[in-house]
């Protein structure tokens, strides 16, 4: 497998949510904000990771994705409070697929390791354009390297 995998099952199980589709949520593409008219949108980016040798032949790769969830901001509470929701729905789903979605065979495990403040993006000082908070899913895999000497 490889990180790419594990993060279109990430994006896939969060398409399972209600209000996010493939029109709102995406893998590294932030133009979508600039261009959608939703009041809700998920962008997917990796984050750190790190390799552990479990044997000669076996590695253990623990993959951090970076779970921006994101709010248009148009009215004081109403946006702090649909931006609570989809982190609710959003974690929930998360929390019930600990394997993401393609067994236990392929991943070890997955956890939500935290959530960040919600943060208040502005766009040329005119105040808050959307409210931003991050969760951090980390999920590892076992790998067999194929050696070539």
């Amino acid at each position: 497998m490889s990180y790419a995998t594990g993060e279109a099952a990430i994006l896939a199980l969060i398409q399972t949510c209600s209000g996010f589709d493939t029109t709102n949520t995406s893998q590294s593409k932030w133009k979508m904000l600039n261009s959608g008219r939703a009041s809700g949108y998920v962008i997917l980016r990796p984050g750190k990771f790190t390799v552990k040798a479990l044997s000669m032949g076996i590695k253990e790769y623990t993959w951090v994705t970076m779970i921006q969830v994101w709010e248009r901001y148009k009215n004081d509470g109403t946006a702090v409070a649909s931006l609570i929701s989809d982190i609710a729905a959003i974690t929930a789903t998360l929390e019930a697929n600990r394997f993401l979605g393609l067994g236990s065979s392929v991943i070890l495990r997955s956890r939500i390791l935290e959530g960040s403040d919600i943060l208040e993006m502005w766009t040329k000082g005119s105040g808050p354009q959307w409210l931003r908070q991050d969760i951090t899913l980390e999920w590892a895999e076992e790998v067999a390297p194929i050696f070539v000497e």
